[in-house]
């Protein structure tokens, strides 16, 4: 095994980098190749039974396992454990950089800004909605490989603890430590009572947090004086099935979505038999949440509601080469080795790129070459050689003053009169996961303008993403700006 060669499994590519260097930023990478370990990790379900919540901690550092607790009340915590897999590796990803998480995600209007500015101070940003353990991915390690996603990923203890949590809320700092006994609700009573100016050092908040029974969520460093302490309750959604078994939904959840096939191909005269039928699908694309589980449920009335939708059962927790995976924040797509393998790759992008350079396309107005970069510029070194499109009428020219009017914010195309509220610089959509083929480029997305072909472009105008809590839409595949 000393020359093991990892096979590739897939990819997860996050939506609106545009072919971002997954290795140039460590802290900020827009793809993760799910290779086959040199040694597996799966897991499988092997146990349950219920515990006193006094002593579920204590035993569950002595099981030393994967374990999911679901606490019904008080009193007692269901634990679900789990045992090694020989036949599947499993991959969890998550916003946390902790090393049991593969694949570290941060929310994509997050990222695309760290990567603009290269500040990493997160102070600026709002709260991520993403969860520090969002999801994990089973994959079996024999063909065809088949790769199940599940709702949360497990801590550094190997826990995933559903059920009702203690939150102390500090200034704008929030902890929150996963605990419903009795005795840590007596001790944060305790500790308001004693405050005669209600006003802790962080140092003592965390002094007094780490005697809880369970984790804590990130804190704001900066923070050094807290002025209000507080204190409330989280309550996970969570069920008996008809099998009597256990479930639950994360906070935020885990959506997915499954390309549909034939319809699109059909349409566009493609063979629906060939191995690469990604994005061969209907109109009607459908968004469905997963469970702890891995069952599959219809959408929440809200993103972190407490009411779960109704149970699919004739859609699997299956990732198909075009699954979309939304984590409330960032949403992922995941393509098998073959859907890749029958993907365009890099160099017919960029083939197809230089093919409409060379052809030395001019601005009907300052009559000079335009040029179509790979990636947009904040400020072009040459604005008037840049491409640029007017979105109400889609003509395409080189940057000009002519009837631009600064009194009404509005741009008139030369060419027919027609005025648009903004123009865009056009740029080549250079990340390869996301082409359905490496046609010609005579189509480009609205507002962001990057540039594809008629096949892909259609397909995506059919999707429509869920929002996360902070009420912001990815709507394109190559761009974090909304469509």
């Amino acid at each position: 095994m000393e020359n093991f060669v990892p096979e590739k499994y897939g990819e997860l590519i996050v939506l609106g980098y545009n072919g971002v260097n997954g290795s140039a930023k460590s802290s900020c990478r827009s793809k993760f190749d799910l290779l086959k370990r040199h040694r597996p990790n799966g897991i499988a379900k092997a146990d349950h039974y219920t515990v006193e919540n006094s002593k579920r901690q204590a035993h569950s550092r002595a099981r030393m396992c994967h374990s999911v607790m679901y606490t019904l009340n008080r009193g007692e915590t269901v634990i679900v454990e789990y045992g090694p897999d020989e036949r599947t590796d499993m991959f969890q990803i998550g916003r946390s950089s902790e090393p049991q998480i593969d694949f570290t995600v941060m929310d994509t209007w997050l990222g695309r800004s760290f990567l603009n500015s290269g500040l990493e101070n997160a102070e600026k940003s709002p709260q991520s909605t993403i969860s520090r353990y969002a999801c994990r991915i089973l994959v079996e390690r024999e063909p065809p490989y088949l790769a199940r996603v599940y709702a949360a990923g497990f801590d550094s203890c190997k826990n995933i603890f559903l059920g009702i949590s203690l939150v102390l809320v500090c200034d704008r700092s929030c902890y929150k430590a996963s605990c419903p006994c009795d005795q840590c609700w007596e001790e944060v009573d305790e500790i308001k009572q004693r405050a005669s100016v209600r006003t802790f050092l962080v140092e003592s908040c965390l002094f007094i947090l780490n005697h809880l029974c369970h984790y804590l969520w990130p804190f704001d460093y900066s923070t050094t004086i807290c002025s209000d302490l507080g204190a409330r309750k989280e309550k996970a959604t969570k069920w008996r099935k008809e099998s009597f078994e256990l479930d639950g939904l994360t906070t935020n959840g885990i959506l997915i979505l499954h390309p549909q096939l034939n319809v699109a191909s059909r349409e566009n005269g493609s063979d629906t038999s060939s191995p690469h039928r990604l994005f061969s699908g209907s109109h009607q694309f459908s968004w469905f949440e997963v469970s702890v589980d891995g069952d599959l449920y219809t959408l929440r009335p809200s993103r972190s509601s407490t009411q779960r939708g109704d149970k699919v059962d004739t859609v699997t927790n299956v990732l198909q080469d075009g699954t979309l995976i939304d984590l409330c924040g960032a949403t992922l797509l995941y393509r098998t080795a073959d859907g890749i393998s029958n993907s365009p790759n890099l160099q017919e992008l960029e083939s197809v790129l230089n093919r409409l350079n060379a052809g030395r396309p001019q601005c009907p107005v300052n009559l000079n070459t335009l040029v179509i970069p790979k990636q947009k510029t904040l400020l072009p070194l040459a604005p008037e050689r840049q491409p640029y499109v007017y979105l109400n009428c889609g003509h395409v020219q080189g940057y000009h003053s002519w009837g631009h009017s600064s009194d009404s914010l509005t741009h008139q195309c030369p060419i027919c009169k027609t005025k648009s509220n903004d123009i865009v610089q056009l740029c080549m959509g250079m990340e390869p996961a996301f082409h359905l083929d490496s046609g010609v480029l005579d189509c480009a997305f609205i507002p962001c303008g990057h540039m594809a072909s008629y096949r892909t472009v259609t397909y995506v105008a059919y999707f429509f993403f869920p929002m996360n809590l902070l009420g912001i839409l990815v709507a394109n595949i190559f761009t974090s700006r909304d469509e």
